[in-house]
């Protein structure tokens, strides 16, 4: 496949760089679509927002970032435990309840379970998740 084959739109590669920097240190696996020949997913090491790229291992070069896909969680994915939670926080939000700083708790809460609030997955600019793949041990 070419470059062109995983050529993403400026818009595109901004939301991704944005969505795989906040994920960094929260073990979010990735898959490389082109460079890193592995099957497996790794997780981030590194994300340069500015030039957008990747480093997925300290002794490997920069990549695109248009080649890598994070392993997200749908939304409707949520366990019924998780949904309460969330609902919880999404009432808060709703009824102007949550503080700025909470709001950040919010988003933290998503990211640290490793849901796709951004609708990165039907954009095909994630994958979805398999089922347990990010269960707490």
């Amino acid at each position: 496949m070419s470059n062109e084959d995983y050529k993403l739109s400026p818009e595109d590669r901004k939301l991704l760089a944005k969505d795989l920097y906040q994920r960094l240190g929260t073990n979010t696996l990735v898959q490389d679509m082109k460079y890193i020949k592995t099957n497996r997913p790794i997780p981030i090491w590194l994300v340069d927002t500015i030039m957008e790229e990747v480093r997925l291992f300290a002794d490997e070069p920069w990549i695109p970032i248009d080649t890598v896909r994070p392993y997200l969680r749908s939304m409707s994915s949520m366990t019924e435990e998780e949904l309460k939670e969330y609902d919880d926080w999404h009432l808060e939000l709703e009824a102007g309840k949550i503080k700025e700083w909470k709001f950040a708790d919010y988003i933290d809460w998503l990211v640290d379970n490793k849901f796709d609030y951004r609708g990165l997955i039907p954009k095909g600019l994630a994958l979805e998740a398999k089922e347990g793949m990010y269960e707490k041990k």
